[in-house]
């Protein structure tokens, strides 16, 4: 038995120091900004929501003059007026922070403004870094702004479980996009304005993209055969994946809608790591732990589809009778060109280039030596890939809706700060070891798992992962699990000194405090 214990206990070799894919990753470096913005909200609190009327005011109303200049024109993505229209609205977050009633007329701003810069973006060069920067800056930013304001809301909704994404008995947008509340069927009623808040933090209504595939009604929302789920777990691991971006995102996961057209039953094929790929009814997916979820469709106007209305369908029913038909294990390599093995991206994108269509018209990048050691530690081997977040980008894709509750919205804040603050220590050279004493009984676990892969089940450690790569995981988990508790207890401690809610500069401040006192 000592022997045998001796012999497991041989290490690894060590993963092959990665390249990376040679890009430079996004910086804000605008920390100066930040605190002026937080200066900003103290001042607005004090002044009050009747003060505040006329600023607001004039802010949306510049707000809306740059919009209306984008829906009028073609512009290079380089044009001052994004540029002026990111600071705008990073602006506008802390009055409305402090005047919460304001916050629907906020959000609307930051929809329209998603709408037409991705619209924009349909005429601009995907492959050139200033493309990809507007787009960030635009997008990503423009929801940091809008989640900023959400997050100092009085009109906070009971604390639910994250497991269940509450009926869609919320919003429904009309064409123009405007807030309304569901009565029954069809019928509308405008909402009052303290309702709204409540509301608005399930749903936001996108683009109503038009489809001819199979379609159902899912809690009151219209999905249709081919659509796109991009989500957040709430697991570290999900942060990772998350945040190990050259441009750090919100979203972890990708699954495939299929709506069959007899039955009219939804079902998504998604990879996980446990067990490859997959297929299971759409309601299962919805009580999985999800920090936020964004629907993305296809654009009805692209020449493929022009020529092929069915076409989403074909791509959806061609993923789920692959899915029914053999085992596709998952890829941990991330290498997207190869659909033998598929992570979750994979399975979208796979599925639409057997109908001529390519996903991802920016690769996602990772660059920068602390993400690459880390993510090739837990078996990267490709560091130009499809990211999650990077899907929102495609200019072949609207955005049709957008889920995210009060609740574990900031958990999703939280757990990116963990996130962020342990890869700065992985880019100052930290490696993501593991406990070389718990090898040998891992490694068993590994083989009882590899007889449970030979008859179809899942075992413990999943299909594709080394002993050590598992433990790995489990040290990254723990890690992140003890920072947190740290940093959730200064972020109580935060709100009851001032007042509000720690914004996420302050929540990575109070992260890198949590990290530092872990040793």
């Amino acid at each position: 038995m000592v022997a045998l214990y001796l012999l497991l206990l041989i290490p690894e070799p060590a993963p092959p120091t990665p390249k990376g894919a040679g890009k430079q990753a996004f910086l804000w470096q605008r920390d100066a900004f930040w605190a002026a913005l937080e200066k900003e909200f103290h001042q607005a609190r004090v002044i009050g929501c009747n003060g505040l009327v006329t600023p607001i005011n004039d802010s949306l109303k510049e707000i809306q003059r740059q919009l209306n200049l984008l829906a009028a024109t073609n512009l290079p993505p380089g044009a001052v007026v994004f540029g002026s229209l990111e600071t705008n609205f990073f602006q506008l977050a802390p009055r409305v922070a402090a005047c919460p009633e304001r916050l629907p007329e906020f959000l609307q701003a930051f929809v329209r403004m998603r709408r037409l810069v991705k619209r924009q973006s349909e005429h601009w060069p995907m492959d050139s870094p200033e493309t990809r920067d507007r787009l960030y800056r635009s997008l990503y930013g423009g929801r940091a702004a809008a989640e900023e304001a959400m997050l100092q809301s009085p009109f906070r909704e009971p604390a639910r479980s994250a497991e269940f994404i509450p009926p869609v008995s919320t919003l429904a947008g009309n064409s123009r996009n405007e807030f309304r509340a569901p009565v029954h069927g069809a019928d509308t009623r405008p909402i009052l304005e303290g309702e709204a808040l409540r509301l608005l933090s399930p749903l936001l209504e996108g683009d109503l993209e038009p489809s001819t595939t199979p379609s159902a009604n899912v809690h009151g929302v219209t999905v249709y055969s081919g659509d796109i789920l991009i989500s957040r777990g709430g697991a570290a691991t999900s942060a990772l994946i998350a945040r190990g971006n050259d441009f750090p995102g919100n979203f972890s996961h990708v699954a495939l809608v299929h709506v069959d057209e007899r039955t009219k039953n939804v079902s998504v094929i998604e990879s996980h790591i446990e067990s490859g790929v997959g297929v299971r009814p759409i309601e299962a997916y919805l009580q999985e732990t999800k920090l936020r979820i964004m629907l993305l469709r296809l654009r009805s106007d692209l020449p493929a589809l022009l020529a092929d209305p069915m076409l989403p369908h074909k791509a959806a029913s061609q993923a789920l009778s692959v899915a029914q038909t053999r085992h596709i294990p998952y890829d941990f390599a991330m290498d997207h060109a190869d659909p033998a093995k598929q992570f979750c991206s994979e399975v979208a994108s796979a599925a639409y280039k057997t109908q001529g269509v390519t996903l991802w018209m920016g690769l996602s990048h990772l660059s920068t030596p602390g993400v690459t050691a880390w993510l090739s530690a837990l078996g990267v081997r490709h560091f130009e890939t499809q990211e999650p977040s990077d899907l929102e980008y495609d200019p072949q894709l609207r955005v049709v809706a957008e889920w995210r509750d009060s609740d574990t919205l900031f958990k999703d804040h939280a757990d990116n700060a963990v996130i962020d603050v342990m890869l700065e220590t992985a880019e100052r050279g930290e490696k993501l070891d593991y406990n070389l004493w718990l090898l040998p009984v891992t490694r068993l676990m590994k083989a009882y798992s590899v007889v449970l892969n030979w008859s179809g089940k899942v075992g413990p450690i999943p299909e594709g992962m080394s002993a050590a790569t598992a433990l790995r995981v489990q040290r990254l988990k723990s890690n992140h699990a003890a920072i947190k508790v740290r940093l959730l207890e200064k972020a109580e401690k935060f709100k009851a000194e001032r007042g509000y809610q720690p914004p996420y500069w302050e929540l990575v401040r109070l992260a890198r405090e949590a990290c530092a006192g872990r040793k």
